[in-house]
This record gives structure tokens, sequence and C-alpha cells, in this order.
């Protein structure tokens, strides 16, 4: 179960190294926003390497490490205030319900 929330640990890093990322390339490539956000990555990496070696097993902890797209439209979302429409709405569901089929057939 650790394994799983550590999973999910390196998901929001990841999402969170996205938004900045893409906050920070808007002004120059080598902003303060754009070196945290690879450095995020960096960790969110190391996160999910360590997830897998408390005995989290790969199938189960990669998809997780997807679910950091949904982090980033939720950041976008809030803070950048981009509109969603509703064909994003119905992917990230869908998106959601093969995460959730992927652990049940597990």
């Amino acid at each position: 179960m650790l394994d799983i929330v550590f999973g999910l640990i390196a998901a929001f890093l990841s999402g969170l190294a996205l938004f900045l990322q893409k906050c920070g390339i808007k002004k120059m490539f080598f902003s303060p926003k754009w070196l945290l956000g690879t450095f995020l990555t960096a960790v969110s990496f190391s996160v999910y390497i360590f997830a897998l070696k408390l005995g989290g097993r790969l199938v189960i902890i990669q998809p997780l490490l997807n679910v950091s797209v949904v982090f980033l439209v939720i950041m976008e979302i809030v803070f950048l205030k981009n509109k969603v429409k509703k064909y994003e709405v119905l992917s990230l569901v869908l998106f959601f319900l093969g995460l959730i089929v992927l652990q049940v057939k597990i």
C-alpha cells in the first residue's frame, strides 16, 4: 500500500513539474520556474524508483505515474483559469475508469 502512496506522490510531483515548466517557458527558457520544474522531474523520478523498491510492481506503479496529466490539468484550471471542454472532461473520466479497471484486473 505504501508503494501506491509513493507512486501517487511521484505523479503529483511530475504534474507539478510539468505545470512549472509550462509557466516558466513562456518568459524564458531557463527561468526559475522552468528550472524548478526540471528539478522536480528528477525528484519525481526518484520517488517513483523508491516506490518500486518498496515492492511495488511496475504494472501498478507505472499507470499511477500517468495520473500526473490529471494533476497538470487540475492545476491549469485552478491557477491559470483554463476552460475545460466537455470532451476533455470525458477523456479524464475514461482515463480514471481505465486505471480502475487495470487495478481491479491485477
